[in-house]
């Protein structure tokens, strides 16, 4: 993994989405003020349930080592999915800059906040996520030293934002959600 960070959660940015789905373990632990949900969601297997809904808050890191606290507002957890899923669309009615280049893409919460880092895996674009904890103070994100800039580093910005607003159910049949996964057709 480049940047020297170590493996934490991750979340595949889908533009398929028009709300965060999230796999019910990872929901447990990100998830604030969790709650069940009357949510259902339409996928590959049909209509599922979401298991719960919660407010998503999360930490990342930029290219300048600096921790930001990120707040997704309200996302659901399916015990269904096999992965994180960040609503594009949802993140760009917010104003959320995304810019996908393989090599050179990156999420920025607003027009002038940072640039986080999006990795390209697995056909994914995917951005490292850490646990926000209850206790203690918001610190850095453990780092090794691979991928540390020998310059010194700019005085980092505000430390956190707010990505806010409602969300709505997904809906597409199982061939779309299959082309949107870039899975084989069915």
């Amino acid at each position: 993994m480049k940047r020297g960070r170590s493996r934490s959660t991750v979340a595949a940015l889908d533009s398929g989405a028009n709300v965060h789905l999230w796999k019910t373990n990872d929901a447990r632990k990100f998830f604030k003020d969790l709650s069940s949900s009357t949510l259902t969601v339409r996928g590959i297997s049909g209509v599922v349930p979401a298991d719960m809904q919660g407010h998503l808050i999360v930490k990342v890191v930029d290219d300048f080592g600096h921790t930001f606290t990120l707040d997704f507002g309200v996302a659901y957890g399916l015990e269904s999915l096999s992965m994180n899923l960040l609503s594009v669309s949802r993140l760009m009615q917010q104003g959320s800059i995304i810019h996908f280049e393989i090599g050179n893409s990156y999420f920025q919460p607003h027009a002038r906040g940072s640039k986080i880092p999006l990795d390209y895996r697995d056909g994914f674009f995917q951005l490292d996520l850490a646990q926000v904890l209850e206790a203690g103070p918001m610190g850095q994100i453990p780092m090794g030293n691979a991928g540390m800039r020998s310059a010194p580093l700019p005085p980092a910005p505000a430390t956190s934002y707010s990505i806010n607003g409602s969300c709505y159910g997904a809906h597409a049949n199982a061939q779309l959600w299959h082309r949107r996964l870039r899975h084989t057709s069915i």
